[in-house]
């Protein structure tokens, strides 16, 4: 039988200012769910994704790259961008600035009918041709609806699937994830993504509160990646 990898493809480090998870413990929590591979997709900033690369290499875990950027319509990652890509602009530029960084276009939590952040149907509509990637599967997202629809775009447009716990906390890490063949590039990633295995999970709604609270009030962290004003979305 084919080994395939188990992937979580949406993670934040405590350098997005509304997450509280140290390397150590998502590489902790990592191992303990059983992932072969973690993406970083720190809100507007990768100043953690070197130090998570490294944390995962000694561990024997594919850290992938990645960010999640603020546009004015909605969020995107890149993932495998070589440089960090600048918040506030269009989808369009925005997905602009990810190709010119060499980076995979995806959308997260598409349709998420209670975030402000996710990319509605009309723009979604609009840049469908452009992206590489859906995210199908969100363990953040609310209403299963939402994710059971994103996994129907994804599968009409013949885009890559990917899956993530979205995890702000150590304890989300690997609430959903994706089935993927093993790559060693990042071409590689995303031909295994063409034929995800979607393992759908979900988070409890209460873990929203806690991100809400440290983003409005400017959390000082203690011990991690950063202090206060290091991140601002």
């Amino acid at each position: 039988m084919e080994h395939l990898w188990k992937a979580d493809l949406h993670l934040h480090t405590s350098c997005s200012r509304d997450a509280f998870n140290s390397p150590e413990k998502i590489i902790t929590y990592a191992k303990k769910r059983g992932l072969d591979v973690i993406a970083i997709t720190d809100h507007n900033t990768m100043e953690c994704v070197d130090t998570m690369v490294e944390y995962g290499r000694n561990n024997g875990i594919v850290v992938i790259p990645g960010i999640e950027v603020k546009t004015r319509q909605g969020e995107l990652i890149a993932y495998y961008p070589e440089n960090p890509i600048e918040k506030g602009l269009s989808l369009e530029e925005t997905i602009l600035a990810i190709r010119e960084a060499k980076g995979i276009i995806a959308v997260p939590h598409p349709l998420d009918r209670l975030r402000r952040s996710a990319v509605k149907m009309k723009n979604l509509e609009k840049i469908i041709h452009l992206i590489d990637i859906i995210e199908v599967w969100n363990a953040r997202t609310t209403f299963i609806a939402d994710n059971v629809l994103a996994l129907k775009i994804a599968g009409e447009y013949k885009k890559g699937m990917s899956a993530g716990s979205d995890a702000h906390f150590p304890y989300e890490i690997g609430r959903c994830y994706v089935l993927i063949r093993p790559f060693n590039n990042k071409n590689g990633f995303l031909n295994s993504l063409k034929n995800a295995r979607v393992v759908p999970g979900q988070s409890p709604l209460w873990v929203h509160i806690p991100s809400t609270v440290a983003k409005r009030v400017d959390f000082v962290k203690k011990g991690g990646f950063y202090g206060r004003g290091a991140q601002k979305d």
